[in-house]
């Protein structure tokens, strides 16, 4: 489920291509809205089995315990904001969406990630089970 701080139009594009994509502010996401506060979008992924992709960094920041909480996987996309950020940041979803679902179905538990415009890519940053950090994470 894409947060409203990301365009309708990239939950429409992955669609086209069979990802099972919503955004927040579309009418198939039922009791959603874009002005729905985090924990309703916490608690409405975790209900319906989804997972949340935002650009809202400072979300993870605010509400780290609560997402943790929820058991919800996550998907942090970073970039700038500038005239071009639509492009911009569908062009790095759809980079590392195929990574990060592999992932989703391996993991044994809520797992969150970062995608970045850097040579990394995909980055993990929180796991619920041990088993999904990745080896080289010494947390």
């Amino acid at each position: 489920m894409l947060d409203n701080d990301l365009s309708k139009d990239i939950a429409k594009a992955l669609r086209i291509f069979d990802y099972d994509i919503y955004h927040i502010d579309e009418p198939e996401v039922l009791g959603l809205s874009a002005d729905s506060s985090d924990q309703e979008i916490f608690k409405w992924c975790n209900t319906n089995g989804r997972v949340w992709i935002t650009h809202d960094i400072d979300t993870r920041k605010k509400h780290a315990a609560d997402l943790k909480a929820s058991k919800i996987s996550v998907l942090w996309v970073r970039g700038h904001p500038e005239s071009s950020a639509t492009w911009t940041l569908f062009k790095l979803i759809v980079r590392w969406m195929d990574l990060f679902q592999q992932k989703l179905i391996n993991a044994h538990g809520a797992i969150h990630y970062r995608i970045t415009r850097g040579e990394k890519g995909l980055i993990f940053v929180w796991a619920e089970h041990p088993y999904d950090y990745p080896k080289s994470s010494k947390q």
